[in-house]
This record gives structure tokens, sequence and C-alpha cells, in this order.
């Protein structure tokens, strides 16, 4: 069936099937269109597609089956094909399979404008070179999928995107159901942009992305990849400023690479609640950031150049791990807090350094600065204390260091928490010394004790009571005691 002519609405309510060379089920031309194969209407195709847009800007609607590619040796027969100038909206509710080579599902080629492609059903491809759903030209695509998307053929990607030439275009496609390729060469997403190019790429808590190597393979623009639900298989960001957005209690069974050293990659956890993660999984990232509320665990290694730990964050280093980065800022109501390596300079900038989990021991091989911030350091007798062990310099600027006594200091107890290999420098606007009583410990308010800061004596005095145990202090309880007399000894 060909229908020609501008502003068409055709509306198909019967099946259609042809196995001539070439000839699609319906082929529909002009400048604007409107198109629905209604419910119960097959179209079946031998080598053309089942239905063939021509320059058509409008709304094509798939509610029926359709099926191409039938015929021996067929090719380039897509279940809906568009080609340019227009940039369509195509919708498909239903079924769409091919079996010819480099038959897509859905292919849209447009030079310009922009294009919704929605799936909500089920578009299954069986040979090579055929895409789910293949997006080429310099539109601006948006693309949505509730439904599946099934492909088998070697280098048949779920969705994916193409780009001639960099012209600052974006695309975004969001998956909400199953895509599953299994051919070698295939990967769920396929983002093949040019520089200049963005796209964002979001896998909700219902989805699925499953490759057999990787499930998302990125080009040379800018990938954000924010991922909620579940993906099988390498993530690799390629080339450009990319962004990994890992959502709560997201599951990505493969490595996630932000790719060449040269960009600036950003890996961010959107927080709720309480997490652990595998750092060895993350490769090449250079900033690690945060989003949401809640605390974040490391359990190995994780390799970043800057991280910035705000405000409703509390990220811990469980023992024996290490975060090798360059430059840590902990701003105002983040914590830092745990039991491993931290390889840089960390820069308590309004936040709070909590060492160990209940008593515990942290090291920081490069300087330490305190800018508005708190040092939190517990114990539960003189030989048992929070470690603090610094490999550069330590600046105590503007802030208090905070301790947390389980026990009742003898006169005598001097508390040590804080080894320096480099220089202590005490400014006039340090605060000084806080003390809290831990819950049940029985230490009286008004109880006095002494702190050695590398070298350097400091008297704090206990005003106030931890409301829950001290180990739940360490994640993110805000309480604080007055300040002690330090500041006098750090002025004289």
């Amino acid at each position: 069936m060909e229908i020609q002519g501008n502003n068409a609405s055709v509306g198909n309510e019967k099946s259609i099937e042809t196995t001539e060379s070439g000839a699609h089920g319906i082929m529909l031309t002009g400048d604007d269109g409107r198109l629905t194969n209604h419910a119960g209407s097959d179209i079946t195709t031998g080598f053309g597609s089942a239905i063939f847009l021509d320059g058509i800007d409008g709304t094509i609607t798939n509610d029926g089956t359709l099926t191409t590619g039938v015929a021996p040796g067929a090719s380039d027969a897509d279940g809906i094909h568009a080609i340019g100038p227009g940039a369509p909206d195509i919708i498909n509710n239903q079924t769409i399979t091919t079996f010819g080579t480099d038959s897509d599902g859905i292919s849209v080629n447009a030079p310009a404008g922009s294009a919704f492609i929605s799936n909500s059903g089920d578009i299954t491809t069986a040979d090579n070179n055929a895409d789910g759903i293949e997006l080429n030209g310099r539109a601006e695509y948006t693309v949505s999928s509730t439904g599946n998307i099934v492909t088998t053929g070697l280098n048949a990607h779920g969705v994916a995107l193409y780009r001639g030439s960099s012209l600052n275009f974006d695309a975004t496609i969001s998956n909400a159901g199953n895509i599953i390729v299994s051919g070698s060469g295939s990967a769920a997403m396929r983002l093949a942009t040019q520089a200049g190019d963005s796209s964002t790429v979001t896998n909700s808590a219902t989805g699925t992305l499953t490759g057999p190597v990787y499930a998302i393979d990125g080009g040379l623009g800018d990938e954000t990849v924010r991922n909620f639900g579940t993906i099988n298989g390498d993530i690799y960001l390629a080339a450009g400023d990319d962004t990994f957005v890992r959502g709560p209690n997201s599951t990505v069974n493969g490595d996630i690479y932000g790719g060449t050293e040269t960009s600036q990659d950003t890996l961010q956890f959107a927080l709720s609640g309480s997490e652990s993660i595998s750092g060895v999984q993350y490769v090449d990232f250079e900033v690690l950031a945060f989003s949401g509320t809640g605390s974040l665990t490391l359990m190995d290694d994780l390799y970043v150049t800057t991280a910035y730990i705000t405000a409703g964050t509390t990220f811990t280093l469980d023992a024996g791990s290490v975060l090798d980065v360059t430059t840590v800022t902990v701003d105002t109501d983040g914590t830092l807090s745990g039991n491993g390596v931290v390889t840089g300079s960390v820069d308590a900038n309004g936040g709070r350094l909590a060492t160990g989990s209940s008593i515990g021991a942290l090291t920081i091989d490069g300087d330490l600065s305190l800018n508005g911030g708190t040092l939190e350091f517990e114990a539960d007798s003189v030989l048992d204390t929070d470690q603090l062990w610094v490999g550069g310099d330590v600046t105590l600027a503007d802030g208090t260091v905070e301790v947390i006594l389980g026990y009742t200091p003898a006169p005598q107890d001097i508390l040590e928490f804080l080894t320096i290999a480099g220089t202590l420098d005490i400014q006039p606007g340090f605060d000084g010394i806080t003390g809290v009583a831990a819950a049940g410990s029985g230490v009286a308010l008004g109880t006095q004790f002494t702190v050695d800061l590398g070298g350097q004596l400091f008297q704090g005095t206990v005003t106030s009571v931890v409301p829950v145990p001290p180990a739940l202090y360490l994640f993110g309880s805000g309480l604080l005691g007055l300040i002690g007399i330090a500041r006098r000894k750090a002025a004289a």
C-alpha cells in the first residue's frame, strides 16, 4: 500500500502480506502524515519494510503485528523505517519482529528536528547488524522503552545512536523494560556519538540492560548514564566528559569505565539509606561526587583524582580499603570516616572527619586541613583510642576537635589520637577541644581531660552526652560540645 500527499492521515485495519523484492507493507510519503496500524492488523513482508516513511514529519503508531524479512536472503527489511527530511514520532505498542540482515525493528534517519520514539511492546530481531532501535542523522532524539527489545545477531544492538558530525545535538534515552542482546559485538546501548554531542541514558528501577560484553558502549561525545535498575555487562564510556550515576540499590554486573584519562569523567553516587560498594568496579574516573542523603561504605579500593563529600553524605572507608585520590573536600554536613587509607590530602571544609568506625584507625598520606569543620575521635581508655596518622602537614585553621569519651579519664591520662609526619600549624581561629560523654559511659558532665595533638597539650571539658551509641554517632550525629581552652594556648 502506497500513500502519497501532504498531511495524509491513515488508519490501517487490515492485514497486509507481500513477498515481492523491495515491496513495503505500507509506504507513506509527503511532508506530514499520521498513520495508525490498528490492533489485529498484521503486516508481513519478505524483503521490504512493514512501514516505510519518506519525508514524513508526523506520528506513526503501531498497535498491530509487524513481521519483516521472512524471505530467504532478505536484508534491510525494517519493521518501521523513516528517512528525512522529516523527524517523525514513532510509537510501538505491540509487536515488531525482523528476520533479515540489517533489518532493524525501528530505524530513523532524520537530518534535523526532534523525534520521539516510544516502545511499550516487543521488538525482536534475529539476524546480524539488526538493531532493535537505530537512530541516525542530526535530529534530537528522545527514546522511551518500557517494553522488551531482544536481538540475537552479530553486531545487533538494542538501541543504537549514530551521529555523522559534531553539531552539539542531544539525545535522551530511558529504559524501564528489558533490553537483552546476545550476539558478539552487540551492546544493549550503542552510543556512537561524535565530539560535541551529548547523550543521556537512564535505566530505571524496573529496567534491565544485558549485553554479552558491553551493556553500554559509548562514543566520542559526552555521555551520562544513570542506573537505578540492573545492568548485566560492562559499561564503557570512551572519550568525552562522561558521567556515571549509581542510583540507590542499583546493580551493575560488570565494570564501569569512565574512558580516556584526558577527559574529566565523574562517578556520582545518588544516596538513599545505607549501602556498600566495591571500588575496583569503577575504572578511569577523575571526579567522585555524591547526591541525595545517606551513607556509603567503600569495601576495597577506589581510584579517582578528586573527591567531594557534600551535605547529607557519610562516606566510610572499611578496614583495608584505599581511596586513591589527590584531594578530598569534606563540605559542611558531610562526613568522611572509617579505618582505611586516603592517599591524598583532606580538606575538612566545614565537614566532619571521624576516625574509625567506633574505635579505629585512619591514614591520610597527604596533608590535613581543618577549615571550620570537626575532627572526631573516640576513647574507651587511655590505650584504646582512635588513631589518625597524617603523612603530610596538619593545619588547624578553624573548627573543633571533638572527643567522645567512653570512660572517665584519670587526671594523669593523656589521650593521643593524632600522629603527624610533617608539621602542625595551629592558627588563632582554631576552636579547641570539645568533650562528649558516650551514651551509657557514666562520664560526668564537667569532666576534664587532656589531649596531645602533635606534641602540644590541650584541655577539654565534657559538656554533653551522646544520645545514641557511639558507633551510630559516627554515622551522622550532629551533637556538638563547647569550646575548651585550646584557643588561648594556640594564640599564645
